[in-house]
């Protein structure tokens, strides 16, 4: 009874050990990605990094890595890797359930379609980040969307709908 005590205890302090080594890894990797300046070699160090992050199952350190991923993929002009990263920072931000990052996540997406004259979809995606900034009570970014739904409705001419928001 006594050696299987001892041998649990063992198990599970190894397992604390090497959870705690893919963490230190991670922040490891990280920081040697912060000394270098070519983004294509950077990423590679991310990427180790988020592999470390996914064995030690820890969301903060997944999201970092995928943040600086994709950052680095828009300085390269890696439009795939861009898009699957935020995928993936989104689903831990709706598993999660963030409001904060959702919200801005809506929001650039809101603005993309913005500026790309693809104002349907952008409205579409206002909507959604109003309700997340509702949830977050971030009256600051409430506020910014309600101006941003104005400027849609009054670029269709559609005063019906800028009266509604305004009430």
């Amino acid at each position: 009874m006594l050696k299987k005590l001892f041998f649990l205890l063992i198990i599970l302090s190894f397992n604390t050990f090497f959870s705690q080594n893919n963490r230190d890894s991670v922040q490891k990797y990280i920081h040697i990605s912060e000394k270098i300046f070519s983004p294509k070699d950077k990423i590679k160090y991310l990427e180790k990094a988020n592999s470390f992050a996914k064995k030690a199952n820890d969301d903060s350190l997944i999201i970092h890595t995928f943040s600086e991923i994709a950052l680095q993929s828009i300085l390269l002009g890696d439009k795939e890797k861009f898009e699957a990263s935020k995928e993936i920072l989104k689903s831990i931000y709706q598993r999660r359930k963030f409001a904060m990052p959702l919200g801005l996540y809506y929001q650039n997406k809101g603005f993309y379609y913005y500026n790309n004259f693809r104002l349907d979809s952008a409205y579409y995606y206002y909507v959604k980040a109003k309700i997340q900034y509702k949830k977050a009570k971030n009256k600051a970014k409430f506020i910014e969307i309600y101006c941003n739904l104005l400027d849609i409705n009054y670029v269709f001419n559609d005063y019906l709908a800028i009266e509604d928001l305004a009430l």
